[in-house]
Order: C-alpha cells, then structure tokens, then sequence
C-alpha cells in the first residue's frame, strides 16, 4: 500500500499509532491494550463496524496546519487465514473527506442520520484517510 500511496502518505507525518478493536490474540502478540474506538478531537468514534482490530496512525499535515490524516491499517486477519471486507467508520468536523487505498481513490459515505462516515477495506488492507 505504501507504494501507491507513497506521494499522499508523504505530505503527512505520523504523530502517534493506536491499537482499535477486539482481537485477543494479536494483542497478547504486541504486549499492549487496544482502544474501543479513536478519538483525537478531529476523528471520532473510528472504528471497525465489525469490532475487529485495526492499527491507526494518528497523522498532521507537514505544512497545512488545518489538514488531519489518519493511516489505518485493517490488521484482523494478520495470519492471513480469512480475508473479510468491513467498514470503517468515524465522524469527524469537515465535509471533504478523502480516502486512498491500494488500487487508488476509494468512496467515502456519509451517513447524514447518524453523521457518520465509512470506508470499506478487506483485511490486511490500509487506507489513507484525509480530512481538508
């Protein structure tokens, strides 16, 4: 995923990463506690509809103070045994939302009822996730 995003991925820098979801056995692997959901003040509530353990890279813009970016990393299945697709879901203040995955531009719903987005990524997938 780097490789396609690579020119995105490079306008931002990672200020933190955080464990999101309920996957037992991968965080017995990391030796550290997971997060119900992300919430940085910018992105709300992010998670994965289904529950399951996402990475998430808490990122700023190099030289746009009013850009926010999240990298998430879809890490459920990290023996590879059973690819499944899942929504990623969050709220968050903008309405130009933009998320790039692996095969390039990926569409973003929104949700106006709950005020909620949601990318869809398979397992071991990462999205880039912008907020302009």
């Amino acid at each position: 995923e780097l490789k396609t995003l690579g020119e995105q991925y490079m306008k931002y820098k990672n200020t933190s990463t955080h464990f999101v979801g309920k996957d037992d056995e991968f965080m017995r692997e990391v030796n550290q506690k997971s997060e119900e959901n992300f919430n940085n003040g910018y992105f709300r509530n992010l998670c994965a509809s289904d529950g399951k353990m996402l990475l998430v890279g808490e990122m700023t813009s190099r030289t746009e103070s009013n850009k926010k970016a999240v990298f998430v990393v879809a890490a459920d299945d990290w023996k590879d045994e059973n690819n499944v697709e899942r929504s990623i879901t969050f709220s968050c203040d903008t309405r130009c939302v933009i998320a790039t995955g692996k095969d390039g531009k990926l569409p973003v719903e929104y949700n106006a009822d709950k005020k909620e987005y949601s990318v869809k990524i398979s397992s071991c997938e990462a999205v880039l996730i912008e907020a302009i």
